[in-house]
């Protein structure tokens, strides 16, 4: 039961460090463990082994949660970005001799 209200909380948004509540996004995270949790089931998941399955997801909204997790989308959205720079000037610059 607890394990249910911590992840729908960080399923939420709220980060699990501390941070901003948002009710609205609690109340998504509560409806997306049910739909979990039901689904499990149909799948034939004994209930012994759903909790294991939940505390998965807390680990891994955790490690997407860290600094480090942050700081390695950061600089990989960087690098995106700057590569797509790169393309857009060679375009620019090829249209430009072009003329």
């Amino acid at each position: 039961m607890e394990m249910d209200a911590i992840l729908a909380v960080a399923l939420g948004g709220t980060l699990l460090s501390g941070g901003k509540f948002y009710i609205g996004g609690s109340v998504i995270g509560a409806i997306t463990i049910q739909t979990l949790t039901t689904t499990m089931y149909a799948l034939g998941v004994s209930a012994d082994q759903l909790p294991v399955v939940k505390a998965i997801a807390v680990i891994i909204i955790c490690l997407i949660q860290s600094k480090k997790a942050q700081e390695m989308f950061d600089n990989w959205k960087a690098r995106h970005m700057s590569h797509q720079g790169d393309l857009t000037g060679k375009s620019e610059g090829k249209a430009a001799n072009e003329s």
